[in-house]
């Protein structure tokens, strides 16, 4: 696929791996529609794509992706300001970190988790799928490495992830040619996800990996946007990221005990 002069619409586009997936589609030419709740740091990203190369456009749509119609008006608003839509960026997402038996209100936060990472994803493809068909376009859904391999504290985060695989694979089967689909499955990165759920009350029970071991946004992205232009299927981005789901038929039980004493859970009574 071909990033140059794309009509792209990035979610989840005010910091992290979407700030910077913006920024590199702008370093390419990219026209690209910037979306999430808060107006003024999309409108800093906004600048950042501007900068990146003198063809590159950004328009920023603050959204709360909370609803259908609210879905279904951004892609409407991006098709119109963007006169197409060429690739669709799934990025937007919340996570967890406390045991299930820790959750003030454990159904509450599945349910939250779901409608952001997954319901959000499904109702953006079903209003934009008619536009890419028109441009042979592509879906690139940011997921997560805990959608292939589970992990503890991330029980409802785990379930969505995998929600969004079984969609979209099964999606991708379904449209053949007519539409790429690409899912990107990180481990860890550095981006302020961790933070906004300790502060929206999902948890902090487990230790952060240090910093060496945390992947940066910007490389995050530059992998991401490699994948896309290589239309790939599926992309994992480390050694231990291809290695873990192997793993886990062979030796469930030891990746169970390494998770958690990597996370800290082993340490606490």
């Amino acid at each position: 696929m071909k990033l140059d002069d794309t009509r792209a619409l990035v979610t989840g586009a005010s910091s992290g791996i979407g700030a910077e997936l913006a920024v590199q589609l702008g370093e390419y030419g990219a026209r690209v529609c910037l979306a999430a709740r808060r107006r003024e740091l999309l409108d800093a990203v906004a600048e950042r794509v501007r900068r990146a190369k003198p063809s590159a456009v950004a328009h920023v749509l603050p959204v709360d992706l909370d609803t259908e119609a609210a879905c279904r008006e951004l892609i409407d608003r991006s098709v119109e300001a963007l006169g197409g839509l060429d690739l669709l960026v799934i990025n937007a997402g919340i996570s967890m970190n406390a045991r299930f038996e820790e959750l003030p209100d454990p159904l509450a936060t599945a349910r939250a988790i779901m409608e952001t990472n997954y319901f959000a994803a499904v109702a953006l493809t079903a209003q934009a799928l008619p536009h890419l068909r028109r441009s042979r376009g592509r879906i690139v859904v940011v997921s997560s490495l805990v959608g292939v391999a589970p992990l503890p504290t991330r029980t409802a985060y785990a379930a969505s992830k995998h929600a969004v695989h079984g969609f979209f694979d099964s999606l991708r089967a379904e449209l053949g040619a007519a539409v790429g689909i690409t899912l990107a499955c990180p481990g860890a990165v550095a981006t302020p996800i961790r933070e906004v759920s300790k502060a929206q009350g999902r948890g902090a029970t487990a230790a952060e990996l240090p910093d060496d071991e945390q992947m940066s946004a910007a490389e995050c992205a530059r992998l991401i946007l490699d994948a896309a232009r290589a239309e790939k299927r599926e992309l994992r981005m480390t050694a231990a990221g291809k290695l873990s789901p192997w793993m886990r038929l062979i030796a469930p039980g030891v990746i169970d005990r390494v998770t958690r004493y990597k996370l800290g859970l082993d340490r606490r009574s």
